[in-house]
């Protein structure tokens, strides 16, 4: 699955459409079976999901379109009237729902993942030394895919990194009053 995955990346980037930052293309962000498709215009988002769709025939795969979203980022300048009709977009047959802002409920469904991951990871491991522990917890729970589309002013945002900083304290078997600033320093990772 991996060469797949790898493949249908190097084609999507290849396809010259989708987003860049600085000559990286990053219009084709993947983990796991996840996929964030990033472009300019519509045009190039439908490319980018007809290309989709020909990996999904050619590897007998389905995406499903009910866990899909759409996210159109406007220009501050823009004004709602004539032209305010959203483009559509279609997956594997079916159609994806625009949004305006991502779910609300992925950030408290991502800390609850990570607090679950957290905990297993000390049940299972507790015994080792702080370093090898820390590696598990960048490793094993430190994945926040789609977090780029996250509202940064998102009150649970706030409480995802507090529940960082608390799995952090645990692995290093700190104590509570420790210096959030300071965690990141001793465990050597960026802070959420």
């Amino acid at each position: 699955m991996f060469n797949k995955l790898t493949y249908s990346l190097v084609r999507l980037r290849e396809a010259g459409v989708g987003c860049y930052v600085s000559g990286w293309f990053v219009g084709a962000l993947a983990y796991a079976d996840e996929l964030v498709l990033l472009a300019p215009t519509a045009t190039a988002m439908r490319r980018l999901l007809s290309m989709c769709n020909s990996f999904a025939s050619e590897y007998n795969m389905l995406f499903n379109a009910k866990k899909s979203k759409c996210l159109i980022f406007r220009p501050m300048t823009y004004r709602s009237g004539i032209n305010s009709v959203l483009p559509t977009f279609k997956i594997g047959g079916s159609g994806i729902e625009n949004v305006d802002r991502w779910p609300q409920a992925d950030i408290l469904y991502r800390k609850n993942c990570f607090i679950g991951q957290v905990n297993s990871v000390l049940c299972t491991f507790g015994k080792l030394n702080s370093f090898i522990m820390n590696r598990l917890f960048k490793v094993y729970c430190s994945s926040f895919y789609g977090c780029e589309l996250w509202d940064l002013d998102n009150k649970q945002l706030n409480d995802l990194c507090i529940a960082w900083r608390k799995g952090l304290r645990r692995v290093w078997r700190l104590p509570n009053t420790t210096k959030g600033d300071m965690l990141a320093v001793i465990s050597d990772s960026i802070p959420v």
